[in-house]
């Protein structure tokens, strides 16, 4: 297991040697929840950064994927509105209700319960989120807090999804620490991820300019 500077992100690996981070975890916990009769609702709070391969691994077993933006603020507002029993960022900051902190240690601890209550390895109880391949772009303008205004861009980034429904997702955002607007796809096929990603960003450098 390995955390990050002040230990309230825990990213641990597998036997196997496979990488289970926010997304995997917070699968393995939410399913052991609901086994033991504690998710409810059933219902994860995650960020907009969470892969697709976690959203639809839940959806599978009946649990909601409910999304907010990026930052643990964000993700400890939710779970308090929703009465949700966990939550977190894929960065591996898991967020549970006692606390409503991070907290690395905790959150390994907890993934090693699961682990011994269940006689399974970490690798088998996080194998239904099977990541989506994903592509990710920054364009940097001085006009980046100004993309969301500009139709032209707005068009693209609905075709691209209605394009990907179903089978990946776009998501489209102002840095807040940078002049930059980040453009991220997840699409089963890595070559549709690149084109849509190609596609938002000309279009974003188009309307907006590059700096």
């Amino acid at each position: 297991m390995a955390f990050d500077g002040d230990a309230d992100r825990a990213v641990l690996v597998s036997g196997e040697g496979g990488i289970v981070d926010g997304d995997a975890s917070k699968y393995i916990l939410a399913m052991d929840l609901r086994q033991r009769g504690l998710l409810e609702p059933p219902l994860v709070i995650g960020t907009v950064m969470n892969n697709f391969g976690l959203e639809r691994a839940l959806a599978a077993e009946g649990i909601e994927l409910e999304r907010t933006p990026v930052g643990d603020r964000h993700v400890v507002e939710r779970m308090r509105e929703a009465g949700a029993q966990i939550g977190g960022e894929q960065s591996g900051h898991i967020v549970f209700p006692g606390t409503l902190i991070g907290d690395g240690a905790y959150t390994a601890l907890r993934l090693c319960e699961v682990v011994a209550r269940s006689g399974r390895g970490l690798a088998e109880l996080a194998r239904p989120v099977r990541k989506i391949p994903q592509h990710l772009v920054n364009i940097r303008t001085a006009n980046h807090a100004a993309w969301h205004r500009r139709r032209e861009v707005r068009d693209e980034v609905s075709r691209w999804e209605q394009r990907l429904d179903g089978s990946g997702r776009i998501l489209v955002r102002a840095s807040g620490t940078e002049p930059l607007v980040r453009v991220m796809v997840e699409a089963e096929d890595p070559a549709l991820a690149r084109e849509a990603v190609d596609a938002v960003a000309n279009a974003i450098r188009a309307a907006c300019g590059e700096a």
